[in-house]
């Protein structure tokens, strides 16, 4: 799975794969931050999650045989690691065919720089809510 793909101009573009998944969460955030439960549009919330379990799939593939997305610990992982835990707060959560999907983020998740991280995100999030 190739992450960035180079624009004309030299920046970086994002791969189809992510831009297909970014427009389905898109879709999930809106129906979740700004319906109410009553208000939500079922099938809507059912195509994104669909499509961000297919986007799983192809992050499923780019771990056979690997511990990381891209050979070691990068910054691809720490990227994806949110935006599973994300999306995972939306109720994307990866299932039971993306075992090493969930192994993966349970290596990341154990890292000590990962676990110092995250802390401070809870305690920046107790602080903006005090």
């Amino acid at each position: 799975m190739q992450l960035h793909q180079p624009r004309d101009d030299g920046e970086p573009e994002a791969h189809p794969a992510l831009a297909l998944g970014r427009q389905a969460g898109l879709g999930l955030i809106s129906e979740v931050f700004y319906r109410s439960a009553a208000e939500r549009d079922a099938e809507r919330i059912a195509r994104a999650r669909a499509v961000i379990a297919r986007h799983y799939d192809g992050l499923e593939r780019q771990l056979d045989g690997r511990s990381h997305l891209c050979g070691d610990f990068s910054v691809a992982d720490i990227g994806y690691f949110l935006t599973v835990t994300f999306a995972t707060n939306l109720g994307a959560a990866p299932g039971d065919a993306h075992a090493g999907l969930r192994a993966w983020y349970e290596r990341v998740l154990a890292r000590p720089s990962v676990v110092k991280e995250v802390a401070g995100l809870v305690a920046a999030m107790q602080q903006l809510a005090a």
